[in-house]
């Protein structure tokens, strides 16, 4: 299908800036300003990639290493203790990667989605293959951060560039 809506991604410097834990004002001066209309934009994008950075941030602190997935009758079913709390934030649809090493020290990665949030517990769609070749062992599982809605928000304030032009 096709996507209308752009990346928007979060810019290399800005990313680098956060990681290393240097003073955002340094690349985005824009945040030290007064907010005015020629700045609006600038100001606003700067901070949802922001706050991408922490949610990004917050879901890696949530990896789990050596999980036992559970074999369900077409997904594999993850505990996730915390969930309830809403720690980590999971909803449907969300992509969830799955780690193991292999003998020869490579690590394979394995695309999962959830598709039911119960509790603690979490099921995942998987590759068929990968479904059924699982025996159960230790994986290492990392959740990742769902741009879609930082993406509508930054397209919503793309928008925002027309306000008060005359036609």
């Amino acid at each position: 299908m096709p996507n209308f809506l752009q990346c928007f991604p979060v810019p290399k410097a800005l990313r680098d800036c956060v990681e290393s834990q240097k003073d955002v004002l340094v690349v985005q001066p824009c945040l030290g300003e007064v907010l005015s209309p020629s700045n609006v934009h600038s100001r606003f994008s700067t901070l949802l990639w922001l706050e991408e950075l922490n949610a990004e941030r917050e879901l890696r602190e949530f990896t789990i290493s050596g999980a036992l997935l559970r074999k369900g009758g077409v997904y594999l079913h993850l505990e996730v203790l915390g969930l309830a709390e809403g720690r980590p934030n999971l909803n449907i649809g969300d992509r969830v990667l799955l780690k193991r090493l292999h003998n020869d020290d490579m690590v394979m990665e394995y695309v999962s989605y959830v598709t039911e949030i119960n509790e603690e517990d979490v099921s995942l769609r998987v590759n068929s293959d990968f479904h059924h070749s699982y025996l159960g062992e230790p994986l290492d599982v990392e959740f990742t951060y769902n741009r879609l809605t930082m993406r509508r928000c930054h397209n919503a304030l793309e928008l925002t560039k027309h306000f008060g032009e005359s036609k």
